[in-house]
């Protein structure tokens, strides 16, 4: 009967400690954050773009100490310097609209079928998302001459 009692006593606990554990797991991993791919865009134009701009905006409010990254993917069919001028270009929006240096990060993701825009929404302590290039830099095709005299390519015409 003692024995019984002891057992009854043991499968409790071990019910117990099992509830406890699983509480503490599950809001472990409800807490658990990672990045989120707002709008991933074929450049529709600056006006479409501002609205994708402004939607991660929102998100960034939404969720404070967050940070907003855009990951650009050039074309198969890429011109020379045509990612760093819309990098040049979205850097003079943001300014614009007022993001400070530490709200974003703008990073070069390769190469896609056609030109990329990823707008990421990142939390706090979250690692920036890794790029993913689709195409290998063999496949692209590149246009546009290197030039004595440098004329760089301007975006958003």
């Amino acid at each position: 009967m003692m024995w019984k009692i002891s057992a009854l006593i043991f499968a409790f606990h071990v019910f117990a400690f099992g509830q406890i554990i699983s509480a503490q797991s599950k809001t472990v991993n409800d807490s658990i954050q990672k990045a989120e791919l707002i709008e991933s865009s074929h450049y529709g134009g600056s006006e479409l773009e501002s609205a994708y701009i402004d939607h991660l905006r929102v998100a960034m409010q939404n969720n404070p100490n967050s940070k907003g990254v855009f990951v650009f993917y050039c074309g198969k069919i890429c011109k020379y310097g045509e990612v760093e001028a819309h990098i040049r270009g979205l850097n003079v929006s943001l300014k614009g609209k007022g993001w400070k240096n530490s709200e974003f990060a703008i990073l070069q993701g390769g190469y896609r079928e056609k030109f990329t825009l990823d707008y990421w929404l990142v939390p706090q302590n979250i690692g920036i998302p890794i790029p993913d290039s689709t195409i290998d830099i063999k496949d692209v095709t590149f246009k546009g001459a290197f030039r004595r005299k440098f004329i760089p390519y301007d975006c958003c015409e």
